[in-house]
């Protein structure tokens, strides 16, 4: 049984993001954890300290929390009623981070999946503040992020952007190959040439990710950088009708390079689909795939 963890605010775009999971594994056995954290402000003075307010403040923010939660476990089952599904709640007095930290160290969550932006989230922005810090800070668990108003319809093209200047390990990409497993989908490694032609580590890289999705439907593809990166993915996406675009997380990666350009260059890209960021699992272990492509460098030198 899958585990996903979806944390809500319960605005339209967490309702959006929660709708996108319901759907994407409608037909497989989950157990949905809805989180709601909540951090009221405390009521202090310089004489007083925390006042008797600040109790009223906490008091009320749970209530609200936990009415959200009931109220949004109603709308799913009116909506949805899917028996595959078993949904639990988490209300919790905490920051999100802290608290997403504790329910990966006490339970294995599958897939984590949120919204591109809150309640106070502007559309113009690439990703709200919220999701940008799961991004940065969760390390051991895919992120699954839906962008706003975005419709679901069925998986069957994934792009997996890489510069395959970093070596990729089977547990890395292990939810990239059983979500292409799992909806038949094809894999369309794009990778952006900012060279003209790779180097014997990034060459190995190639053959070695190719191998590793030997089981699944996978092409390569050639992305020239015509223009920002946000924009060239952009155009990718768009041009190869892909439904999820899927990015490993790790420093100088195409994603923390995305997520550093401009925000007027992340306009052109405005989150067209959702986005599969997949966590750098155990990369300081040497794995076989990492061994399979040092044999590789040993034989072309």
């Amino acid at each position: 049984m899958k585990k996903v963890l979806i944390p809500t605010d319960f605005s339209k775009n967490a309702w959006n993001a929660t709708r996108y999971a319901l759907e994407l594994f409608e037909n497989e056995k989950c157990e949905i954890n809805l989180l709601n954290t909540y951090t009221p402000a405390i009521a202090t003075s310089r004489f007083l300290g925390a006042s008797i307010e600040s109790g009223n403040l906490e008091n009320s923010a749970k209530f609200a929390s936990t009415l959200g939660l009931k109220n949004l476990v109603k709308h799913i089952a009116k909506d949805f009623n899917n028996s595959n599904h078993t949904i639990k709640t988490i209300s919790s007095f905490s920051f999100l981070i802290d608290e997403i930290k504790e329910i990966l160290d006490a339970q294995e969550i599958d897939f984590i999946v949120m919204g591109t932006t809150g309640a106070t989230g502007l559309k113009e922005v690439f990703m709200g503040t919220h999701t940008v810090k799961v991004i940065k800070s969760i390390r051991t668990c895919p992120v699954l992020v839906v962008p706003n108003d975005f419709i679901f319809s069925k998986t069957s093209e994934i792009a997996f952007a890489t510069d395959y200047k970093r070596s990729y390990d089977a547990e890395m990409l292990n939810s990239l190959r059983q979500m292409a497993l799992c909806f038949d989908a094809t894999i369309r490694i794009m990778h952006i040439t900012e060279e003209k032609t790779l180097n014997k580590f990034q060459d190995a890289n190639m053959h070695i990710l190719s191998e590793y999705l030997s089981a699944i439907k996978h092409t390569l593809h050639w992305a020239p950088l015509f223009a920002s990166k946000s924009e060239v993915i952009g155009e990718f996406v768009e041009e190869m009708s892909i439904d999820i675009l899927a990015m490993v997380n790790f420093e100088h990666s195409p994603l923390s390079q995305l997520m550093r350009e401009p925000v007027i260059k992340h306009l052109a890209f405005h989150m067209r689909v959702p986005l599969l960021v997949l966590p750098e699992f155990g990369c300081n272990e040497l794995s076989n795939l990492t061994n399979k492509r040092n044999n590789i460098l040993d034989t072309q030198t």
